[in-house]
């Protein structure tokens, strides 16, 4: 297992670091709950065994981190990218329960300085890297060129997974148009190798 805090150590106050630890159990309550109540629907599940290298939409974290809670006993470790802040420490929680292993990285050209860090991390075969592909600050559903980078440093594909549910709560004042589903609800997920294949 790699080490979930692969940034220099950010100081909290003890009323952050209480503020963090009620709710990141709240949150994983919450996503435990939902991912108990769904109903999914996953298309193309059989190229779960080809995956190496997986993009996703940052307004889709919480779907994310739930299909992880989903699927934790069939996929191989899943390394993900996640900011350093202070979110990071909730959703650094959350992907421990899930069998996941969070890479924390600064936001923006901060990333740079584990750039490193992440192609080594990418290359490890035998385990999935994940990543927001427009994160972490947008535009929406613009790719930044991080994941295909990195794929070409460790010489593999890109697949990238969408989801579709219903119903939902949108935070539509959030770049991302982050999407909280609700429990009873319906989930479609897609995997697909993504148009931008690595030769």
């Amino acid at each position: 297992m790699l080490c979930h805090n692969n940034v220099k150590e950010i100081n909290r106050s003890k009323k952050e670091k209480l503020v963090g630890y009620i709710l990141s159990r709240i949150f994983y309550g919450y996503l435990w709950l939902v991912n108990k109540t769904v109903k999914y629907e996953i298309i193309n599940l059989h190229l779960l065994k080809e995956l190496e290298m997986l993009g996703y939409w940052h307004g889709d974290s919480s779907l994310m981190m739930i299909l992880l809670m989903h699927l934790k006993n069939q996929l191989p470790p899943v390394d993900v990218v996640i900011t350093a802040d202070w979110r990071g420490d909730i959703i650094s929680y959350i992907l421990d329960k899930c069998r996941a292993n969070a890479i924390r990285t600064e936001d923006g050209l901060g990333a740079r300085k584990n750039l490193r860090l992440l192609i080594n991390t990418a290359s490890t075969r035998g385990r999935v890297f994940a990543l927001a592909m427009d994160g972490p600050l947008g535009p929406r559903h613009k790719a930044k060129e991080l994941l295909p980078y990195l794929a070409k440093k460790a010489n593999l594909d890109i697949y990238f997974v969408s989801f579709k549910n219903s119903p939902s709560i949108n935070l539509k004042k959030r770049w991302d148009n982050y999407s909280i589903p609700l429990p009873f609800s319906r989930i479609e997920v897609v995997f697909e190798k993504y148009k931008n294949k690595v030769n």
